[in-house]
This record gives structure tokens, sequence and C-alpha cells, in this order.
């Protein structure tokens, strides 16, 4: 390791046990942190590939998750628990729209695609994301949206919509839970976000999958605490995803650099 890389890497070190310490966690400092590591990561002065991009998140990310892990095992365990008595529910839901996504329209590649999917959704805050790639899409986007409005569901939003990763959202309420339909271009979703959520469902450890519900949990909190706090939110969960792509050995960056 060169000098300026091993002072970068104890400085961010540095910065982490400032923010966790022997007592509660500074969760502002932690915030804050996270959001000045993903401008870092994302800045177009760093002329690097993207595996050497998506390899820097990931260790960064494992790090975090690590020392929050070590500091706060009690509280992580006492908030799973109570999130998997409500996940019983959910997951009966899941099952009984997957069936009826299928049916409605005609194809048995449909995937749950979310943080529930993943293990690592919050309390009381959870929707249902399912994942229908299609070949031709532009061809049958109007017969597969047609479908979509017949069975309650109404055209959110495209997303994505400067990049391959291209997807028309429709949703509806179900119990009180949202459901997100996402139609999406089959060959780059299987190349990239398939790969990416295979990782992130079956192949996280569930000590990881604790602690980044943990960490989610709380920096959700800050958030509506703290207005300037809400950004750190949504880049965790980008860097998140990040990370899963470098496990993954996808190396392709899913957000633009600055």
């Amino acid at each position: 390791m060169s000098g300026s890389k091993s002072h970068n890497h104890t400085r961010k070190a540095s910065l982490l046990q400032n923010a966790i310490h022997d007592g509660p966690i500074d969760w502002n400092k932690v915030a804050t942190h996270i959001s000045t590591q993903y401008a870092h990561f994302h800045s177009k002065k760093l002329h690097l590939t993207p595996k050497s991009r998506l390899d820097m998140i990931r260790l960064f990310f494992t790090d975090v998750v690590m020392r929050i892990h070590n500091h706060d095992q009690n509280e992580i365990a006492t908030y799973v628990t109570e999130r998997n008595e409500e996940n019983i529910r959910l997951h009966t839901i899941e099952k009984t729209i997957k069936a009826e996504i299928e049916k409605m329209l005609g194809t048995h590649e449909v995937y749950s695609a979310s943080s529930f999917s993943a293990n690592t959704n919050l309390l009381g805050e959870s929707d249902l994301d399912f994942n229908i790639p299609f070949n031709a899409l532009d061809e049958k986007l109007v017969g597969l949206s047609n479908k979509c409005g017949l069975h309650g569901y109404t055209f959110v939003e495209v997303r994505s919509e400067d990049n391959p990763g291209i997807h028309y959202v429709f949703q509806k309420i179900v119990d009180g839970v949202e459901i997100e339909v996402k139609l999406r271009h089959k060959p780059f979703y299987m190349e990239v976000h398939h790969k990416m959520h295979d990782y992130l469902d079956h192949h996280m450890s569930q000590h990881d999958k604790d602690t980044i519900t943990w960490i989610k949990h709380k920096l959700n909190q800050l958030s509506k605490q703290n207005s300037s706090k809400k950004k750190a939110y949504k880049l965790f969960k980008a860097m998140y995803y990040e990370q899963a792509l470098s496990y993954a050995h996808v190396y392709k960056m899913l957000y633009p650099l600055e």
C-alpha cells in the first residue's frame, strides 16, 4: 500500500472510530462520513475503472458494517426479531402477488427484488417490488401497461431514464403494503440487476443483512429528525447495491460520477 493510500485508509478508520466509541454511536457523524465517502468514490477526479471503484466501495461498506455490528449487536438482534414477526404477513402477500403478476403478464419470470426479498427491510416501512424482464420491451410496453392498468396498477414513472437500466414502474396498495411492478429490458437486467439481487438475496450473510437493516433504520430515523441528513440514507442504500455488484463480479456503475 502506498503512503497516500495508507494515510487515506487511516484517516477513514479514525473518522469511523470517532463516531463509534464506548458510548452510543454518533449517527450524525456516521451519516456525514457516508456522504463524504460516497462523494469521494463517485468523483470524476478519481481516474479509476468501474471495477476499482466498486471494489473500494465494497471494502469501505464492509468496514462500516463490521464496526457497527461489533458495537450494537444486542440492539440489532432486538430490532430484527421484532421486524421478523411482521415479515410473516409480508411473505403471504408476496407469494399471492407474485402468482397474480405471473398470470397478469403471462410470464413466469417475475422476480421479487427488494429490501424485503433480501431480508434488509425496515419494520413498518416495507414495500414489495417485482422485476419483470422482457425481450423487445419497447414493442410490448403498451400492451403490458394496459394489463397493469386493468389489474389496478397505476403508472408512476420511468426510472433510470438516462441509462440501459431504464424501467417502467406501476404501483398499487394491497393490505396497506405498496406493491411495485417494474417492467425491464431483459438483456441488461439479467446481466446486471439480476446478479446483484441474487447476491443480496441468497449469498450475503445473515450477520451482514441484520446489521445493514439496523444501519438503515438508524439513518432513516436520523433523516426524519434532521433534514440535512436525508441524503446519507439514500447514499448508504446506493453503496449497498454497489458493494453487491463487486461481490457479484459485475462491474457496472449504477450511479453517475460527479
